[in-house]
């Protein structure tokens, strides 16, 4: 078998494109294409090395991540970056939601923008209300 590593995580087998495990061509022929595939390794991979270069370089006390949801609003990515500890950085009812569907912890969800709906308000302040914030 000929395998060339693209990167760490992705690799060329016998003429064929493999993200971690998973053959392309494979999941193109099940889900049909243009499909969207990312390495759920290489993205926890890129989280701790984006918090450690923060935490490593502030004196002041902990650090934390919060990715804005536009970035990748993707609600798997979302849910590992949530099970990673990150925060979400929102703006409107339809990111905030997305932040809360991903399992982000309310109190780790910034709500930015100037204008903001009375649903978004009472969107945010509910779920810190039921959080204890």
């Amino acid at each position: 078998m000929s395998v060339a590593l693209v990167d760490s995580m992705s690799s060329a087998r016998n003429g064929r494109l493999f993200v971690e495990d998973s053959d392309l061509t494979e999941l193109a022929d099940q889900f049909g294409t243009p499909i969207f595939v990312l390495s759920a390794a290489r993205l926890r991979d890129n989280y701790h090395h984006l918090e450690s270069a923060f935490a490593d370089r502030w004196p002041e006390g902990g650090v934390r991540v919060l990715p804005a949801f536009k970035a990748a609003p993707y609600l798997a990515v979302r849910q590992i970056l949530s099970q990673l500890g990150a925060g979400c950085d929102t703006f409107g009812e339809s990111e905030l939601e997305g932040a809360l569907r991903g399992g982000t912890d309310p109190s780790l969800i910034s709500v930015n923008g100037s204008i903001k709906s009375r649903e978004v308000c009472l969107l945010y302040t509910s779920d810190a209300a039921d959080e204890g914030l």
